[in-house]
């Protein structure tokens, strides 16, 4: 079958688009409450208090803390061993690859959706080379979406013509168009683009099409997916009584190169593999890179706002609101690579991690703010955990936790006379455990290596001593962190809008 492009400009009520545009443009924060001076407020609140309230108190916010650590540790390594588990059951089940041909076929009509602009073409081909070896992937319709403005353009779309053009059920490529009014330029503004003209598309060409029957797998150019993906997604898809009100999360794992890059790199990356099974998808606050829903929830919740940054936080709430829908958030066993922050250098690589942890920080703010204006239009129980989850989260455990243990630790040196009182000797016990929990997150990360990510051709050489020096750097790494999500806050609540722009992260250095 031949590669369907699209480039079409999306049809509108021009003059309703452009009022709603001028609206926004007028309306960004005159007449509204900032809701992110709250997250900053509560960060100070929780900074200042050790120096104001007793000792014992003191000890309860830390102990907080320390008591998340260790249940997410619980849940990650749950999630690891769920994993293994299901990885192995559909290696066993499915040995012979001429016996799933038709696998993915069925009920359900799978879309796999992937989105670039400036990324190199050595990435692009890999990951539709991966989507291609996956099992099933015949049955597959396969959509990327880029942009007008993506380098050698024309080239890219030629080379995935001649390599692609009927390895799947069908290939189409969409081409947003520039300067659209009431968008900004990112991914966000790109998948409402892509994912509108594919419905579009579907629903022209097929008479009996139903977008209930169709389940769309959103993700980043730079993830690799295990080879019983689609397997795995239809097992769980098909046990969901209200497919509608479900997004299925996929496990992350950052092990691209991982081992060849600096220590701050790597540990974020574990940090964030941990933190997205064990906090993000438990406690249902937010999808990440890789997502997966009915096509109908995209229709029901308006498809994807242009006008933000953070295509996955937004979607989730905004289904929430727009749909009036109760989402939740289930996981999919397995393994799904994605690729970490990096750079050419160990400079550029520390900058490009400063770049994109402010950049997630103010997505997430700028969506806290957008659910705290709408939060009227969503259930109120749902609305209210949401905003704890988010707030324990973000602001708390990213930030709070390590300018709490710090504001600790200033007034035990400074403050106490008595240096060997019952809660100094408990707070100093503190480091210990996170140094404890911290060593299981890197063993069940190295696990993962040796059990599933082999199957994803990654292979790592982490020497002894090397590891115990990324061990030790571990804390140290957190707290700049927390500190990397502070300028986040910080930027958005001094420059408001301004601040809320997509800019890609540098995918050269993972070619």
């Amino acid at each position: 079958m031949a590669v369907t492009v699209i480039s079409k400009k999306l049809e509108f009520d021009e003059e309703k688009s452009r009022q709603k545009f001028l609206e926004k443009t007028q309306l960004r924060c005159s007449g509204r409450f900032r809701w992110n001076i709250l997250i900053i407020i509560i960060i100070l609140v929780f900074y200042a208090l050790p120096f104001f309230i007793p000792l014992i108190g003191v000890f309860v916010i830390n102990a907080y803390f320390i008591l998340l650590w260790a249940l997410f540790a619980i849940i990650n390594i749950i999630r690891h061993f769920k994993i293994h588990f299901m990885t192995k059951k559909f290696r066993t089940k499915f040995s012979n690859i001429d016996t799933i041909s038709e696998n993915v076929d069925g009920k359900y009509q799978y879309l796999m959706v992937t989105f670039a602009y400036k990324e190199p073409e050595e990435i692009i081909l890999k990951c539709l080379r991966n989507i291609k070896s996956l099992n099933g992937s015949k049955n597959v319709i396969m959509a990327v979406c880029l942009e007008e403005g993506t380098p050698n353009l024309k080239e890219k779309i030629a080379s995935l013509n001649k390599e692609f053009e009927s390895q799947f059920k069908e290939l189409i490529i969409t081409i947003h168009p520039y300067g659209v009014e009431g968008e900004i330029p990112g991914k966000c503004s790109n998948s409402n683009y892509g994912i509108r003209s594919i419905y579009n598309h579907l629903k022209e060409n097929n008479a009996s099409f139903k977008p209930e029957n169709y389940i769309l797998v959103n993700f980043d150019i730079d993830s690799i997916f295990h080879n019983n993906f689609l397997d795995v997604l239809k097992e769980t898809v098909n046990k969901e009584k209200q497919p509608e009100q479900v997004v299925w999360q996929p496990l992350l794992y950052y092990n691209w190169n991982l081992d060849k890059l600096t220590f701050f790199t790597r540990i974020i990356g574990i940090l964030r593999s941990k933190m997205m099974g064990a906090a993000l998808v438990t406690f249902n606050i937010n999808v990440m890179s890789v997502f997966c829903s009915s096509l109908k929830l995209y229709v029901d919740g308006n498809f994807v706002h242009p006008f933000y940054q953070m295509d996955d936080i937004i979607c989730f709430i905004r289904w929430n609101i727009v749909s009036k829908k109760s989402l939740k958030i289930k996981p999919i066993y397995s393994p799904t690579i994605s690729g970490p922050t990096s750079g050419a250098t160990w400079f550029e690589e520390l900058k490009e991690l400063i770049i994109q942890g402010k950049r997630w920080t103010i997505g997430s703010a700028e969506v806290f703010h957008y659910f705290m204006c709408k939060v009227n239009r969503m259930n109120g129980l749902d609305a209210l955990l949401w905003g704890f989850n988010y707030l324990n989260y973000y602001c708390g455990f990213l930030c709070v936790h390590s300018l709490v243990s710090i504001s600790t630790t200033l007034r035990l040196l400074i403050f106490e006379d008595d240096k060997e009182n019952i809660w100094s000797i408990l707070f100093l016990s503190f480091p210990v455990f996170l140094y404890i929990l911290n060593g299981l997150m890197i063993i069940v990360n190295k696990m993962a290596v040796k059990s599933f990510l082999g199957d994803l051709q990654v292979v790592e050489n982490i020497g002894i001593f090397r590891e115990f020096i990324h061990w030790i750097l571990t804390i140290p790494t957190e707290i700049f962190y927390s500190f990397i999500t502070l300028c986040g806050f910080l930027s958005i609540l001094i420059h408001g809008k301004k601040v809320c722009k997509h800019r890609a992260s540098n995918k050269d250095n993972l070619v």
